[in-house]
């Protein structure tokens, strides 16, 4: 159950595991929560329109560098 949130069923391309919840809202502000790595991480922003290009690629890229970081 995602209790609101969007529940991730896979593994996605850039490290967020299987089981791990996210969220967003209209000013382009996402967080997410991973559970397997005792990980939340949040990126607040105010830009419209929502899923702003330039937005999409700085989630992209925070999360690419986030699980880059916890591999051993």
């Amino acid at each position: 159950m995602g209790l609101g949130f969007l529940l991730h069923e896979a593994q996605t391309a850039l490290g967020r595991p299987k089981g791990s919840v996210s969220w967003t809202d209209l000013f382009n502000s996402y967080f997410w929560i991973d559970r397997e790595n005792d990980l939340c991480t949040v990126i607040e922003t105010q830009v419209l329109p929502f899923y702003d290009t330039h937005a999409l690629v700085m989630l992209k890229d925070f999360e690419s560098v986030v699980y880059k970081t916890l591999k051993p």
